[in-house]
């Protein structure tokens, strides 16, 4: 009778010890789940602020630059720049696909172009991260408001 009673004991411990293994590692691996989506919008973020931040793209008049402001005409001769020399920031934005797009007043002339995609056709696309900037046309001497799109597709 006592041998019964251990081995009904060691069943039910061994299935409360198993159920707790199961419910830890849903556990852990939600939590590295969400860990690994902080570290990827930390990273969009960053290269957000990076794209913003090149010298190639900044609008300035009489030698000021205005921060989060992008000249939409070098934006464009840089985005030409990268398709001729693709290697030149293949390192730093490996993985990323960044677009400018106008979104108020509606510019007829450049509504939306992709700056720079160093991504692969079969890669999927995570969500994108959105900055807001001012974009301007020297041209015609007008702001517009714009927006940075950037993917990064793994």
């Amino acid at each position: 009778m006592q041998l019964g009673e251990i081995i009904i004991i060691m069943i039910i411990f061994f299935f409360i010890l198993g159920f707790g293994l199961v419910f830890f590692t849903q556990f852990v691996a939600n939590q590295a789940h969400k860990e690994r989506s902080t570290v990827n919008d930390l990273n969009l973020a960053e290269t957000a602020k990076t794209i913003a931040s090149l010298p190639e793209l900044h609008c300035s008049q009489g030698g000021d630059e205005s921060l989060y402001c992008i000249d939409l005409y070098k934006a464009q001769a840089f985005a030409r720049t990268l398709a001729d020399d693709p290697l030149h920031y293949a390192n730093t934005f490996t993985g990323y696909r960044v677009e400018v797009r106008c979104i108020y007043p509606v510019c007829t002339e450049i509504p939306s172009f992709v700056l720079l995609d160093y991504t692969t056709p079969t890669a999927e696309s995570d969500r994108p991260f959105v900055l807001p900037v001012l974009l301007y046309n020297p041209v015609a001497h007008q702001y517009a408001y714009g927006e940075i799109i950037i993917w990064q597709r793994t």
